[in-house]
């Protein structure tokens, strides 16, 4: 093996890779260089490559004990590998046990009693540590002897596998109803769905014996520019979206009489008629709408509660003990979200302060240097001078985290919310600014080519650095697993194929010139399963696409749920049977970035492709003779299950009632499938192009079961799949 070849099998980069079309593609030595400077190794030929595993080596004998060492285990054992390299034999190793509880433990081992590495033999060493708790710990470990050493290494203790509901976990067959939540419709919005709305689709499809409600991530995007409004292209995956927020049902809305004489306006109402007429949302409407009305709420807030004068107990009155109480929640919450959230609002002011001089300056790279690092003196004067606007952004988060906890307690469903988690997050955006430092900058996340994009994807999300986000202990992974599963009850998480790899593309390089990086896989599961308890959460991994081996095998290890799609289950040319899905699968018919089973039938998707130039006639020609042959197969696959109404145009009863039959444990139905909607609710490589995650429910929450065809697929899945 060359030095290269070497050097890159050592940092986890892929000098080659195949294709979804089988195609095998050598990465080019451009893009090879490029990830190696990245990962702090530069090489370009054979000699750079010899001197940049030197330093590899010295780096690997610098760090003696790793920063991290992840388990997943119920024994409570884990061995912490030392470099033995040069340690003399007399040497002690003095350890001391911090556990996340609190409790300290400390011992010491003389270096000959610590057991050998079956690999390496006398160059490693480990250190065994018994009877630890689930949880995050820390060790420090000391050398005594010749050369002094000292390192901290953090523990990450796991369960073997995810959480599972316990009527999952028994072998239930549970079904979910997922919608996009800007799509419903309900008599109080403001032309988006809200979370009121998504308290009442709860309460309704808990009645007809739905197990969980899914719904889009509701991760936090850019206000000044609410056309760029993809949900999975976050500006952070922290915190949330407040433009769901129902402001007519915020207490504070009741208590501001500015607020409310706004609203009542004839101007505004004018304008909130438009909006809940529109097919479609119009986000910078809704936004311009919600953001006068948020901001006359807040004022007022301030004045109610925040600037409250300290007087003795015996001198305060009901009104004013409230006022406090609700400041006391207030600062509760920023307490509780600390640092992250006080980031996150300083990000959101600074923006609108630099973007409203210039446009460009939107993006934390253009705006002055002091500014560009989140930790300076000049983000920490701005923030305690500015306290007023920045406060403003946490109050917004602190109303979106009440009303969506509401929403989620107004019924108890098996599972609850279904919540979805995107593969990144926008480079311009707070969580980019705050994780720079662990972001492999020059770089964005996407596709090889692939069926539905030829020329590859590029989806504009920096990659993590899998060495520096290791050496932090992964300590953003975990913030943002933790506050995805916050309100959830079963979270989705997208391209789970990201935790084995990632498809790097350099900036200004084509698609298909991206390289594979490996991800810290075993670290990552470890990290989920371990939320996944603590929320009482279950895992639901998105892996379509172009898979790497072993990846499905790892997923069902750690017990992650695997995603399945009817229309992608086929074997030459055969749909799966429901008897060969696996039972630890979500399955359903279609997902957000393809046609609706009606717009599928009809083949609606394809004549939007051509429409859209996206396909030649040719394509066209061909893709209406595979649709064609893909009806019969399922229909085909349908009545060799004995499934009746094969005569309707389109059978989405039948294939309903087909997915409810297939083994995996939990069926994913579309509302737009089930009331016969054909319009995609997003068309990859599309952006302005095509009115994407924009569409609207004719129908308001209380009158879309009403629908007929709505009735007969929800007595279907309560026939196939009954109530626990």
């Amino acid at each position: 093996m060359n030095a290269l070849s070497h050097l890159a099998e050592k940092l986890g980069v892929a000098r080659d890779y195949t294709d979804a079309f089988g195609k095998l593609r050598e990465v080019p030595g451009e893009t090879l260089k490029s990830v190696f400077d990245t990962l702090g190794f530069p090489a370009h030929d054979e000699s750079s490559a010899e001197t940049a595993l030197a330093l590899l080596g010295i780096g690997e004998a610098v760090e003696w004990a790793p920063p991290v060492v992840a388990r997943r285990t119920n024994d409570g054992v884990v061995d912490i590998p030392i470099q033995g390299s040069g340690i003399d034999p007399s040497t002690i190793v003095v350890w001391e046990l911090q556990l996340e509880s609190g409790d300290h433990h400390e011992g010491r081992w003389a270096w000959d009693e610590l057991a050998r590495s079956r690999d390496k033999g006398d160059a490693q060493r480990h250190l065994r540590l018994e009877y630890l708790p689930h949880g995050y710990h820390s060790v420090r470990i000391r050398l005594l002897g010749p050369y002094h050493r000292e390192a901290e290494t953090k523990l990450i203790i796991a369960p073997p596998v995810a959480y599972q509901p316990p009527g999952v976990a028994q072998g239930h067959r549970a079904w979910a109803l997922t919608t996009q939540l800007y799509s419903l419709r309900s008599h109080h919005d403001w032309g988006i769905g809200d979370f009121s709305a998504l308290g009442d689709l709860m309460e309704r499809a808990a009645g007809f014996g739905a197990s969980a409600i899914g719904i889009n991530p509701l991760h936090a995007l850019f206000s000044d520019d609410p056309e760029q409004a993809s949900p999975y292209s976050p500006a952070s995956r922290l915190f949330l979206n407040p433009l769901y927020l129902d402001i007519e049902a915020m207490s504070d809305f009741e208590h501001s009489a500015d607020a409310r004489a706004l609203v009542a306006a004839p101007a505004f109402q004018k304008k909130l008629t438009a909006l809940r007429a529109k097919t479609h949302v119009d986000y910078t409407g809704v936004q311009a709408l919600k953001d006068e009305a948020l901001r006359a709420i807040y004022v007022d807030f301030r004045k109610r509660c925040l600037d409250i004068p300290e007087v003795d107990a015996d001198d305060t009155d009901a009104a004013d003990d409230g006022a406090r109480a609700h400041a006391a929640a207030f600062r509760g919450f920023q307490a509780e979200h600390h640092d992250a959230l006080r980031f996150f609002a300083v990000f959101a002011a600074l923006r609108a302060e630099f973007g409203d001089r210039d446009i460009t300056h939107r993006d934390w790279r253009h705006w002055p240097a002091a500014y560009r690092n989140p930790h300076s003196a000049a983000v920490t004067a701005y923030a305690d001078q500015q306290v007023v606007d920045v406060e403003y952004y946490e109050y917004l988060q602190w109303q979106a985290a009440t009303q969506l906890e509401a929403a989620t307690a107004r019924v108890d469903m098996p599972i609850g919310l279904y919540g979805d988690l995107a593969i990144g997050i926008d480079s311009a955006g707070p969580d980019a600014w705050m994780q720079q430092d662990v972001l492999a900058q020059g770089f964005a996340v996407g596709a090889p080519p692939d069926p539905l994009a030829l020329d590859g994807q590029n989806w504009g999300f920096p990659p993590f650095n899998p060495r520096r986000i290791r050496d932090s202990a992964y300590a953003l992974f975990i913030k943002t697993i933790r506050a995805n599963m916050r309100h959830a009850g079963a979270l989705r998480i997208d391209h789970v194929l990201g935790f084995m790899r990632m498809f790097w593309i350099p900036a200004g390089r084509p698609n298909a010139d991206g390289v594979y990086v490996t991800s810290p896989v075993d670290d990552l599961l470890a990290i989920v399963t371990l939320e996944s308890h603590r929320a009482r959460c279950l895992v639901i991994g998105e892996d379509l696409g172009t898979l790497p081996p072993g990846l499905r095998e790892a997923l069902m290890d750690a017990g992650l749920f695997s995603y399945r799609l009817v229309f992608f289950e086929q074997m030459h040319g055969l749909f799966t049977a429901p008897s060969r899905y696996p039972k630890l699968a979500a399955a359903a018919l279609s997902t957000h970035d393809l046609p609706t089973f009606a717009g599928f039938w009809r083949g609606e998707d394809i004549t939007l492709r051509r429409r859209l130039g996206l396909i030649d006639d040719e394509a066209q020609a061909d893709a209406r003779k595979e649709r064609e042959r893909e009806r019969a197969a399922l229909v085909a696959a349908m009545w060799a299950e004995g499934i009746g109404g094969l005569d309707e145009d389109p059978p989405i009863v039948a294939v309903h009632r087909f997915l409810a039959r297939t083994r995996a444990r939990l069926a994913l139905v579309q509302i737009d499938d089930v009331i016969g909607e054909t319009e995609q609710t997003n068309v990859p490589g599309t952006n302005r192009e095509n009115p994407n995650w924009r569409r609207r429910y004719r129908d308001r929450v209380d009158a879309l079961f009403a629908h007929p065809l709505a009735q007969c697929v929800l007595d279907a899945l309560r026939q196939e799949r009954p109530p626990a």
